[in-house]
């Protein structure tokens, strides 16, 4: 797709001030295409990018118009890291904070980001495998077989911690997986 010649010197600015991570370069050269995300996808394999390259480019091109806000609540936070992992969130930060800039619009990204790093710092769970009980000690403690249920439940476990971080304790997951489960041990 061809950009006009106000968004290529946007493109070119903002290629300027993105971090030299080729992939991050990248996504805000073609940050304003019209292509479909197929179409960047195809062009990116024709172009023999490696997969991991690819897929980062195409994470920071297709969630380019992520919603971000001074005042985005904790949990709406620590669900983006979660979504995006650290590494693509940052990355995302960092792209849009060179297109507020190109753009001259207030750089909400760069006031955020100091934000998710206090988030982490404080050890926040964003995966099953951080929380402070596993698929085995609810197998134990509930007598649950492995199952899709166990995998259901640890991740509803989540949630919840990701709503509320304080609950992340092993006695509280332990009574709030059996209120999940009905009740049933």
């Amino acid at each position: 797709a061809r950009l006009d010649d106000a968004a290529m010197k946007r493109s070119l600015a903002r290629v300027d001030l993105a971090p030299t991570v080729f992939p991050q370069r990248i996504a805000a050269l073609i940050r304003e295409t019209d292509e479909p995300i197929e179409g960047v996808g195809n062009w990116l394999r024709a172009m023999r990018f490696s997969n991991p390259d690819r897929e980062r480019v195409l994470l920071l091109v297709s969630e380019r118009d992520l919603p971000l806000t001074a005042e985005m609540s904790g949990p709406e936070r620590r669900r983006a890291l979660k979504r995006f992992s650290p590494d693509g969130l940052f990355a995302l930060l960092d792209l849009a904070s060179a297109d507020a800039h190109v753009r001259g619009v207030p750089d909400v990204a760069a006031a955020l980001a100091p934000i998710f790093e206090s988030d982490l710092d404080r050890g926040i769970a964003l995966s099953t495998k951080d929380l402070a009980v596993t698929g085995h000690d609810l197998m134990t403690e509930l007598t649950m077989p492995p199952s899709r249920e166990l995998g259901t439940l640890m991740e509803a476990l989540l949630e919840l911690v990701l709503e509320d971080p304080s609950l992340n304790d092993r006695a509280t997951l332990l009574a709030r997986a059996r209120a999940l489960r009905g009740g049933s041990t």
